[in-house]
């Protein structure tokens, strides 16, 4: 009920208030590194050239193994040799991909983002500039998932809370 009442998280200088109760934001919908998680899965199925050919929404578990600083998976992208170099590069193709197929269709992501910052007597607002590879994958990935899984919902006619964006000026 409070989330509903709610219907936004809040970031605030001091503490975050977070839209779903602490036992789920907290706990149980939060990846922890080395814990199996239940989770819904997006599975997308890709052509050679990073066409999207289909998708699947999957129960699963899933094991946070690993995190990367955001300068690390720039410097993977760009060749340091890593297991995962492969794989990044795939993602960040398929970034470049989608960030140019959706700015094409008109939506774009130009909103500054702002940190708020306090040290108890004083606070500051910064604008934070994140487009690094790393910010990108994820924001990229998570438009994109969100869209399959809202498609997904209205399908299964599961009801669903979503986010609207104005149309571009």
């Amino acid at each position: 009920r409070g989330a509903a009442d709610r219907m936004a998280a809040l970031l605030l200088p001091d503490r975050h208030i977070s839209m779903l109760p602490s036992r789920i934001a907290d706990d149980l919908a939060r990846l922890r590194l080395g814990e199996p998680r239940p989770a819904l899965s997006v599975l997308w199925k890709l052509s050679r050239n990073l066409t999207l050919k289909s998708a699947k929404i999957l129960p699963t578990v899933v094991t946070n193994c690993m995190r990367f600083a955001p300068a690390r998976v720039d410097a993977i992208c760009e060749g340091e040799a890593h297991l995962l170099r492969k794989a990044l590069g795939v993602l960040d193709r398929l970034t470049e991909q989608l960030c140019t197929d959706r700015k094409s269709a008109g939506a774009g992501f130009s909103i500054p983002e702002y940190r708020v910052e306090t040290d108890g007597e004083s606070v500051r607002v910064r604008e934070v500039h994140s487009d690094d590879r790393a910010h990108r994958i994820v924001r990229e990935l998570a438009v994109l998932a969100a869209a399959e899984i809202g498609t997904w919902c209205a399908a299964q006619g599961i009801p669903t809370m979503y986010e609207i964006q104005d149309a571009p000026e």
